[in-house]
């Protein structure tokens, strides 16, 4: 008799007996131990798990699973639990089997909702084909896609006849002047060439070996170098690819991507990254190419073509990705880390997954104290909240307060709400998954603390 995975996964928690309600438990009673024990999908274990919670035969509650850092759910069986594996009679091991894994997608695809953006890029390569040396800036903020959207920008040239060469930079901190152009030069003999020159500065000497191994690149096939992350490398390096795309010769076939974080780049007033950018994007042969949230029928359009459907249906229900695309705000990792979610039923945290709050406390992990300190007291007055309730509730000048409001907003973790002339204004948060996660993070104590100033606040 072959038992369903239901009632497998009732056996082996039989087998790992743990007492409800431990602080640490082995790692065998969590949802990925039990699929690798079983040898099963992680979604379908965790849809059998639902099941059986729903049944009363398994209680699920959060746990520290030895050897891991954070807290994951843990499952143990109730009463009723222990009387039916009791009963279940054993199955032999060979009869348990993995379902291959699906193949990825084709990285030429042109990723949902970026149809004009790759159309655009595409169109500059044409260009540079015909007319020389062409620049595109794809600006977008972290999570709505531009990686993805670069794979099948290099594929889609790549079968044209071009040579795509790929770099990234990574925060390395110091002056950088190459940044991603060393990687994404390297195969074509640059450091080399820098090696061979003597006279001049060092950054003279790399200009030139990076100008000399475009064009000998060139004359073999058309270029196309794609820079990623460029935010991580700063200002020098954007000067310097600035000053790189100006000593090229006219006729040079090579198309220059540079992607980069729009939170990380337009800080204003005239932050150094937004300075060294204006130039580039100001030139006759640049074109900024923006990927902005994906709306509705784009969500839509990523979740279909990811494949994200509930228990069995062929798609994602009209209401599930309404919500989808309500809470994720249109931006593309947090869209599909939520359909993934969702793939073994609706549960309200597929909408909170870890994945998402990881990504959105990256936007506000290098504040200073006192500036996560007025996010907090920010995210606790509201999704929109008065400034002058804020400036009531913040204990400090509110001269420092202005200057904190304003890094946030050059940040775009906060935005200016656009209200009627002479009301009071008014702010949100730009995502509402940073402000969820902003109020995750924080302990009870200091939430009821905050609340009070908040209280204080609209109380005048």
């Amino acid at each position: 008799m072959s038992l369903t995975l239901s009632r497998r996964v009732l056996a082996h928690l039989a087998a790992h007996p743990v007492e409800e309600g431990a602080a640490s438990v082995p790692r065998e009673i969590t949802q990925e131990g039990i699929a690798e024990a079983l040898d099963a999908q992680v979604a379908h274990v965790s849809r059998a798990l639902k099941s059986l919670v729903g049944e009363g035969l398994v209680h699920a509650y959060l746990a520290h699973p030895k050897g891991g850092k954070r807290r994951s759910r843990a499952h143990v069986l109730t009463d009723s639990g222990r009387k039916v594996a009791a009963t279940l009679p054993r199955e032999p091991r060979a009869t348990v089997t993995r379902a291959a894994p699906a193949a990825p997608p084709a990285p030429a695809r042109v990723p949902a909702g970026r149809e004009r953006a790759f159309a655009d890029l595409v169109a500059l390569y044409d260009s540079s084909l015909k007319e020389g040396p062409r620049i595109a800036l794809l600006e977008g903020g972290a999570g709505t896609g531009k990686t993805r959207l670069l794979a099948a920008f290099g594929a889609e040239v790549a079968k044209r006849g071009a040579r795509v060469l790929s770099g990234a930079s990574v925060p390395v901190g110091g002056e950088q002047w190459l940044g991603p152009l060393a990687q994404a030069l390297a195969p074509l003999g640059l450091e080399a060439r820098q090696r061979a020159r003597a006279a001049g500065t060092p950054r003279e000497r790399a200009l030139e070996a990076a100008r000399d191994t475009i064009l000998a690149g060139s004359a073999a096939a058309p270029l196309v170098v794609v820079l990623d992350d460029v935010h991580h490398a700063g200002p020098s390096a954007v000067e310097f690819l600035h000053g790189l795309f100006l000593a090229l010769p006219q006729g040079t076939r090579v198309l220059v991507v540079a992607a980069f974080r729009r939170e990380e780049a337009w800080e204003l007033p005239n932050g150094p990254l937004y300075t060294a950018l204006m130039p580039l994007r100001d030139l006759p042969r640049a074109k900024l190419v923006t990927l902005p949230p994906l709306d509705r029928a784009g969500v839509a359009a990523l979740l279909a073509d990811a494949g994200v459907h509930v228990l069995g249906d062929t798609k994602l229900p009209d209401d599930l990705v309404e919500r989808v695309w309500r809470e994720s705000g249109g931006n593309t990792h947090y869209a599909l880390a939520m359909g993934a979610e969702l793939a073994d039923g609706v549960d309200e945290e597929d909408f909170f997954p870890a994945s998402v709050r990881n990504a959105a406390r990256e936007r506000f992990a290098s504040l200073s104290p006192d500036q996560l300190a007025v996010l907090q007291l920010a995210a606790v007055a509201g999704a929109e909240f008065s400034y002058a309730v804020l400036a009531r509730a913040y204990d400090g000048p509110e001269e420092r307060l202005v200057e904190v409001l304003d890094h946030l907003l050059d940040k775009l973790l906060l935005e200016e709400a656009a209200g009627e002339p002479g009301r009071d204004l008014v702010l949100r948060f730009e995502h509402p998954k940073v402000r969820e996660t902003v109020l995750a993070d924080l302990t009870a104590t200091r939430r009821r603390w905050l609340e009070g100033r908040v209280a204080a606040g609209h109380a005048g």
